[in-house]
């Protein structure tokens, strides 16, 4: 089952411009290896231990300030009433939004920097060296597939050697479709609120986590039923271990 997994997964997403459209995601052997490690571990009450699914831009690294930063080099300023490309990025002399467009011109282009541009978030790499010790990490990111290697190489040069899925569209679907079930629990630490009610929709039961390393969005945002709301990362990782000690303690 892992192996066929492995070998070649297929994800129907929905693009930002409102189109369905295929793409391929090969799992590396990273993601392989991964996969068949926790067919042998015998540390939990299912067989195998608690699986952490991770988003990336605004919750491993950040992705807001240095956006703006980025923005303000070329003239543009950034709205913050709402979270919602191309809304955010203004002309700050006339006041108009920036086009669809361009704003994707913009994004590309600071994705193709982001190996300069994006740092670790405040207490993120401690607290994923924490959670791997009782827990299996997979990096889940939607940043565009022509990126997927220079975020790879972000990921590796802050230290991070967890595997990554790259792919777009609902990551509830996409956690159910990975066999989660096989794992004691599954969690998923994400900045969006359509996520967690992505993951709710698909694997019941799973925990959501919301984190965001940009606090000023946080109170415009209405999160589901159920999510639990960090404060930083340490407050991540601390509901994080006490869900599985709790596990533990029951079973």
């Amino acid at each position: 089952m892992f192996k066929t997994l492995a070998k070649f997964y297929e994800v129907r997403v929905r693009c930002s411009h409102s189109c369905d459209w295929w793409f391929s995601v090969s799992l590396e052997k990273t993601w392989i290896a991964f996969l068949e490690k926790n067919m042998n571990h015998a540390t939990e009450k299912n067989g195998t231990r608690p699986l952490v699914f991770v988003d990336v831009d605004e919750v491993i690294v950040e992705f807001v300030q240095p956006f703006i930063r980025f923005l303000d080099e070329r003239g543009l300023g950034f709205i913050q009433d709402r979270f919602a490309q191309p809304h955010n990025i203004i002309r700050p002399k006339s006041g108009q939004h920036v086009s669809p467009a361009m704003a994707n011109r913009l994004l590309d282009l600071f994705w193709r920097e982001q190996e300069s541009r994006q740092t670790p978030a405040p207490g993120a790499i401690e607290a994923l060296n924490s959670l791997d010790a009782i827990a299996d990490i997979v990096i889940l990111t939607a940043v565009s597939p022509k990126h997927e290697e220079r975020r790879r190489r972000l990921l590796r040069s802050i230290g991070l050697q967890h595997p990554m899925i790259v792919a777009s569209g609902e990551k509830g679907a996409i956690i159910a479709d990975h066999d989660s079930s096989e794992f004691s629990k599954v969690f998923l630490i994400d900045d969006a609120p359509a996520n967690h009610a992505s993951l709710i929709a698909h694997v019941p039961g799973a925990y959501c986590v919301h984190l965001a390393a940009f606090k000023p969005f946080i109170p415009l945002m209405t999160l589901p039923s159920g999510v639990f709301m960090a404060r930083d990362w340490d407050d991540a990782a601390s509901f994080i271990q006490s869900a599985i000690v709790e596990d533990r303690t029951v079973g």
